[in-house]
């Protein structure tokens, strides 16, 4: 294995036992690929962080996932900034979908608030 590769298993098997813990045993998929993606996403790597957290949101637990949600809104919001400066006619449809995930993310967060704010994963990551 090389190292990029060596370090996946890491990351993930790391996000894997923190969410059994946490979830008294419990974990899903969408746990763990959310928990990876925003990982990668706090060292900078966007192109594969994007990806994976679009892929977690677009599940029914990942509606849930308020974190992701507000890290997709930020990521979202950077790209319409750099096409703002070029004068892109995507900025307005990008800041839009930035939007979206942001009242998508505090929509999710009411909810888990609301049943009690059960520790997840993801948490770690909330700004």
């Amino acid at each position: 294995l090389s190292s990029r590769q060596k370090n996946m298993v890491i990351v993930q098997l790391s996000a894997l036992l923190f969410s059994l813990l946490l979830n008294g045993g419990t974990s899903t998929k969408n746990d763990q690929f959310s928990f990876v993606a925003l990982q990668k996403f706090q060292t900078g790597n966007l192109n594969d962080a994007v990806p994976l957290l679009e892929k977690v949101v677009s599940t029914e637990a990942g509606e849930k996932d308020w974190v992701a949600l507000q890290y997709l809104g930020g990521a979202y919001g950077m790209m319409a900034r750099k096409l703002s400066t070029n004068g892109n006619p995507l900025e307005k449809r990008t800041l839009q979908k930035a939007v979206s995930f942001f009242v998508r993310a505090d929509k999710a967060l009411m909810q888990w608030k609301k049943e009690g704010a059960v520790p997840f994963p993801q948490e770690q990551f909330a700004q």
